[in-house]
């Protein structure tokens, strides 16, 4: 039981941002879709170069490496993931 005792968080689809731009902007879904996937795709292809993605009053998105210790052989290993850090704005949004 992974999650005993803490609150459930409600998720958002990529599919409903995609619907909710749709009728923001007077596009159809799939124009939308197609600018969502490439805007995404964008991202982990600069990330995954090693470079750092920074989207302002958003924040940003970066290639880091997380080291550890394999208990069992006791070497050090190491997995590179993306990272992101939000700006402050996000932050305000968050505790306000």
């Amino acid at each position: 039981m992974e999650n005993a005792g803490k609150p459930r968080v409600e998720e958002v689809t990529k599919s409903a941002l995609v619907k909710r731009m749709a009728e923001a902007f007077g596009m159809t879904q799939k124009k939308c879709a197609e600018i969502t996937e490439w805007l995404l795709g964008e991202i982990a292809n600069e990330a995954a170069e090693g470079k750092a993605v920074r989207l302002n009053k958003f924040g940003v998105f970066k290639r880091s490496e997380i080291r550890f210790r394999d208990m069992t052989t006791g070497e050090v290993k190491s997995v590179r993931t993306v990272r992101f850090k939000p700006s402050a704005a996000i932050k305000r949004l968050m505790v306000g």
